[in-house]
């Protein structure tokens, strides 16, 4: 069964002398290669080159696309070398011919850990068996220009150094490096080890769509995919609380009309209540002028009374002063008499 590795963005793999080309996002490998100690007993590849003998200007590849690999030492090889294309590589070959070493050359060297193969655990098991040292050495383009990263691997202390362009470099400096060439060698839709083809195929659909945001090279693509996605998310909670607020002013409403007509009587009863106040206050009013009048009334009647006692009395007293005078004069008669009487008989 034969193996193929392939990538379809920055190039990563040899344009093959028969064997084919290569580039650098996704990678696929899909044979079944041991990778670090797939070749530890057999006899290693000495010498190798990998390419198809075209010159190639830096200018052709794109920023961070592979324009150069070089092994020395590592897993299977003694010596090789891949000059990959500008475009689309490819290598192809029997089982156990290498090409996964490749693939974890480039995943390696461009400041992956032994981790993301899945494969080997330490880097040190990198180094092929019978030498104490190894290196990767991979060229990218930059700007039109190529990027050295060197990465040497000690056997004995499991131990690594990096260099840019030959001057030694820290790994965080290697990993700013790649980031800004858009090299992302732990995503798996950029590069695809044989042995996480199962993970990648468990990846949720929105998982994949990040992962391929994060492939596809803009630095602004995923955080505006996430702020398209946090609007969306606040454009549900905002339609959700309206339609929760149209529910409570329907109810509210239901309510403002209970409560009107509750309202409209209490006003109704506040209204009579007053009304009951006003009149209230003018009992005193009207008793004062029902006893007004009957006081006038009554003082009328007096007057009236008094005027006809007047009247009653200036017609009687003319006739009662003539009998008095006339009884006056008759006592005085009477009196003369019984003095005269009482003079006789005392005479």
């Amino acid at each position: 069964m034969s193996k193929r590795v392939k990538k379809t963005e920055p190039s990563a793999k040899p344009e093959p002398q028969r064997r084919s080309r290569r580039t650098q996002p996704a990678a696929e490998d899909s044979g079944d290669e041991s990778g670090a100690d797939s070749d530890a007993s057999g006899g290693g590849q000495s010498d190798l080159h990998i390419g198809n003998g075209v010159a190639h200007n830096f200018g052709d590849y794109r920023d961070g696309a592979i324009t150069h690999i070089k092994l020395k030492n590592f897993v299977t090889y003694d010596r090789m070398e891949v000059t990959p294309g500008p475009h689309m590589n490819m290598i192809i070959g029997p089982n156990g011919t290498g090409k996964s070493t490749i693939v974890c050359a480039i995943a390696l060297g461009l400041g992956g850990r032994p981790s993301l193969l899945g494969r080997a655990k330490d880097i040190s098991e990198f180094v092929k068996h019978g030498h104490e040292r190894g290196s990767i050495e991979i060229t990218l383009a930059s700007r039109g220009a190529e990027l050295k990263i060197r990465r040497d691997i000690v056997r004995e202390g499991n131990r690594t150094t990096w260099k840019i362009n030959g001057r030694a470099a820290t790994f965080g400096e290697v990993q700013k490096t790649t980031r800004q060439l858009s090299v992302q060698v732990d995503n798996l839709c950029q590069f695809l080890p044989q042995d996480r083809v199962v993970e990648f195929s468990k990846m949720s659909a929105q998982e994949l769509l990040k992962e391929t945001q994060k492939a596809v090279g803009r630095e602004d693509l995923l955080a505006l995919q996430t702020e398209l996605t946090d609007l969306r998310q606040k454009e549900r909670q905002t339609m959700s609380e309206l339609q929760r607020t149209e529910q409570d002013v329907d109810a509210l409403r239901k309510q403002n009309d209970v409560l009107e007509r509750d309202v409209q009587r209490w006003q109704a009863r506040q209204a009579a209540e007053s009304e009951l106040r006003v009149l209230t206050a003018l009992v005193p009013v009207v008793r004062y002028m029902d006893a007004k009048a009957e006081h006038d009334r009554a003082k009328e009647a007096r007057k009236q009374a008094h005027n006809h006692y007047t009247q009653v009395k200036n017609e009687v007293s003319a006739g009662v002063e003539e009998e008095i005078e006339r009884l006056e004069a008759k006592i005085a008669r009477g009196e003369s008499r019984r003095r005269q009487a009482q003079d006789s008989l005392g005479a």
